[in-house]
């Protein structure tokens, strides 16, 4: 069994988002690990050492630039989440984010996965809708590297579009390709997909409204009846769609 890889987070004086990172980063595969606000520079050292990377959240202290300086001279990748991407004395290297989202989509999976259950969901805030409709089908939860093409395009088809939004927002689950796939009348409305592809699927009659699949492959796929209202298809390739 490999060693988790550990991920040291540190948080300015506003904090608050200690514990929506760590859930998110810990859907990654990744193992969190906060350093104490009042911890010596010796034992944030020993800390980062024991780490991958170095997530800084809003760091507006000294501790916190402390931190970052250390991190940097460990030669650690450093991922901050500020107010605004200001030329402030960040390390050369460091990557500025804006929003949570996009710094944790930013960051590496470890690729190992985890069990995705209600705790888990629970501290991401997950959709209520999408986590109902998963733990009707899984009591238990299940562990991401099980989820297979087959339970997804059958989630797909049967009602899981707002789990399945939900956990390829948050990175939980992989994102098969559903080249093929029967998705007639499916209830896709609002889904996002980043990934994958939608050569020849079956989608006649599916619930579309409102989809951002725009950069999809589509080569031969069945659109034919589909409700599209505001679906961004920008960049798709329809060669051969039936639309």
């Amino acid at each position: 069994m490999t060693d988790p890889v550990r991920v040291c987070i540190v948080s300015g004086p506003a904090g608050g988002l200690e514990g929506e990172a760590s859930a998110r980063l810990e859907a990654l595969g990744l193992e969190p690990l906060m350093l104490p606000e009042d911890s010596p520079a010796a034992t944030r050292q020993t800390l980062l050492g024991q780490c991958a990377m170095l997530v800084a959240l809003y760091p507006a202290d000294p501790a916190a630039h402390l931190c970052m300086g250390l991190a940097a001279g460990m030669g650690l990748p450093i991922f901050v989440l500020a107010a605004k991407p200001d030329p402030a004395p960040y390390p050369a290297g460091t990557r500025l984010f804006a929003n949570l989202q996009a710094l944790v989509d930013a960051v590496p999976a470890a690729g190992k996965g985890r069990h995705v259950d209600q705790s888990l969901l629970a501290r991401l805030g997950a959709c209520k809708e999408g986590v109902d409709w998963y733990l009707s089908r899984y009591p238990g939860g299940r562990h991401s590297s099980e989820w297979t093409l087959k339970e997804q395009v059958e989630s797909f088809a049967d009602g899981g579009a707002p789990w399945l939004k939900t956990a390829f927002d948050y990175r939980l689950i992989p994102h098969h390709p559903m080249d093929g796939a029967d998705l007639r009348k499916a209830d896709l409305t609002g889904l996002k997909l980043r990934a994958g592809s939608l050569n020849k699927a079956r989608l006649a009659g599916a619930r579309l409204a409102g989809a951002q699949i725009h950069g999809t492959p589509m080569a031969g796929a069945d659109l034919s009846g589909a409700l599209l209202q505001q679906a961004s298809l920008s960049r798709c390739d329809l060669t051969g769609a039936t639309l």
